[in-house]
């Protein structure tokens, strides 16, 4: 039985709120230097650079965990924007096109952690996961979480096909008169006006018109 229309609202609305924290939980993953952390707390690490309690230096180890990561931010963004719009506009269509794009967002993002666990968990001077990789993984899973509501939602409640598409006109030739054309047409060839059997007439024997004069 599909949901009623509140309650397909109430899941597209879910589906929005589920992005919007995964995209604030991704930013402050991504911002931070926090996602380990030294058994005495004295040194900390994140993707980009490495800390002390009086510096830090930059790093550029898992360059493939930076550039998924990044990519998963800017297009969760983006998906989260269009989902925004189609609740303020009404859109009740694009639930599965909407849960196949998260779904490959939450893929992006399921890579880029994956490599960084891979790097933090073999450093040998670090000790603990801190909450910049707790956050960046939460995102992960609330990306797919709403990938899979909204593809859930698409098979109770497919998707309509847009009004526009459906309404456009035929452009095909109706049967009847494509077979009632007469292939013998291409087939007729033009007489010259004027040729031995009809030579031109010589200048001033031409025949002029008749006028008729209305009074």
């Amino acid at each position: 039985m599909p949901p009623s229309r509140s309650e397909s609202y109430w899941l597209r609305l879910s589906v929005g709120i589920m992005l919007s924290v995964s995209n604030l939980f991704l930013l402050i993953a991504i911002s931070t230097n926090r996602w380990a952390v030294t058994p005495d707390n004295r040194n900390y690490a994140g993707i980009w650079k490495s800390c002390n309690r009086q510096f830090c230096v930059s790093h550029s180890a898992i360059i493939h965990s930076k550039v998924l990561l990044v990519f998963f931010l800017i297009f969760n963004i983006l998906t989260n924007i269009y989902v925004i719009f189609t609740l303020y506009a009404g859109e009740e269509d694009s639930k599965r096109l909407i849960g196949r794009v998260s779904l490959f967002n939450a893929a992006l993002g399921f890579l880029g952690m994956l490599f960084a666990s891979i790097y933090f968990g073999l450093a040998p001077d670090l000790g603990h996961f801190s909450y910049g990789f707790v956050l960046g993984w939460l995102s992960s899973c609330l990306v797919t979480i709403s990938a899979t509501v909204s593809l859930i939602h698409a098979c109770v409640e497919p998707d309509k096909p847009s009004a526009v598409v459906a309404n456009l006109p035929s452009t095909s030739i109706p049967a009847n008169l494509v077979h009632g054309i007469d292939n013998s047409a291409s087939t007729v060839q033009e007489k010259p006006m004027y040729g031995n059997d009809n030579p031109p007439p010589y200048p001033g024997t031409e025949e002029v018109p008749a006028t008729v004069i209305v009074s």
